[in-house]
């Protein structure tokens, strides 16, 4: 079985550590980024079959992390799972990039799991990131 590489990248390091250590279990290879910098020199570095990043997640002061990615086209085939939070809600941002799919925080490690495996076969079809008002679950 291959072993499929994942990037999570958020700027709270708590979650990062919880999501890397569910993901190591599940036996992923797991890398991991505090921030859109570090976040786009490891996806060049290692090359992940999936990326989990926070919707909310800034590359610099003026540009968010996805609007980054655009600018990287040797990157857009890989799909992207965001993580979003209250605060990415509440100030509406919307990527401008297609998403393989969107997780609500807290992260239930199930819905993670799956939809990593779709991402990875290629099941779920690329669209562009909405969040409807109402996400039918608690945050």
């Amino acid at each position: 079985m291959a072993v499929h590489k994942i990037l999570v990248a958020d700027d709270d390091a708590s979650l990062l550590s919880t999501l890397s250590l569910h993901l190591r279990n599940e036996e992923y290879q797991v890398t991991c980024a505090l921030n859109g910098v570090e976040a786009l020199a490891a996806a060049h570095r290692e090359r992940p079959d999936v990326l989990l990043v926070n919707v909310a997640l800034s590359y610099n002061d003026n540009t968010s992390f996805h609007d980054e990615l655009i600018e990287h086209p040797e990157l857009m085939g890989i799909p992207i799972i965001f993580l979003v939070g209250e605060r990415a809600i509440r100030l509406g941002t919307v990527p401008k990039l297609p998403a393989q799919s969107v997780i609500y925080k807290p992260v239930p490690t199930s819905e993670l799991f799956a939809k990593i495996e779709l991402a990875i076969s290629g099941s779920a079809p690329h669209r562009p990131a909405t969040y409807p008002q109402d996400r039918g679950q608690a945050a």
